[in-house]
């Protein structure tokens, strides 16, 4: 290979100002307006870039921070709840109908054993005790 098929590269030509062919195939220098093409274009391409990446993580912040499965995760790890605590009071919030699991956390009229149906009515002592660990021991 020889040293002018590298220096033909156009980056090449724009760091370091070699000469290289245009596209008519004769040799021309590359003029300063060129110089000032492609480093627009390439702060372009770079403004995009981060534009995108910005828009990205306002977005994964923003549902890492305001979604409602992350407040329900957040309260079950502030009082906490393992796994089987979280799926009962999903179960509880799924019975009642509730539109957000986290809701269950706002009044403990939902974690009332006597208002357990189905399958839930038999674990009626776990949710009594869920509840008195989220309302105190009166549950109120």
């Amino acid at each position: 290979m020889s040293p002018n098929v590298i220096t033909s590269l156009p980056i090449e030509r724009v760091l370091f100002g070699a000469r290289g062919y245009g596209t008519a195939g004769r040799n021309r220098a590359i003029g300063t307006g060129e110089v000032v093409v492609y480093l627009l274009i390439a702060g372009v391409v770079i403004a995009a870039v981060c534009a995108l990446l910005y828009l990205v993580n306002r977005m994964q912040h923003r549902k890492r921070y305001n979604s409602h499965s992350t407040l329900f995760a957040g309260l079950c790890r502030v009082h906490g709840l393992g796994r089987g605590d979280r799926a009962l009071l999903k179960q509880v919030a799924s019975q009642h109908q509730l539109a957000q699991p986290a809701r269950v956390f706002t009044e403990p009229k939902w974690l009332d054993p006597a208002g357990l149906r189905g399958s839930l009515s038999r674990q009626a002592s776990k949710v009594e005790n869920l509840r008195k660990r989220l309302f105190g021991p009166n549950g109120r």
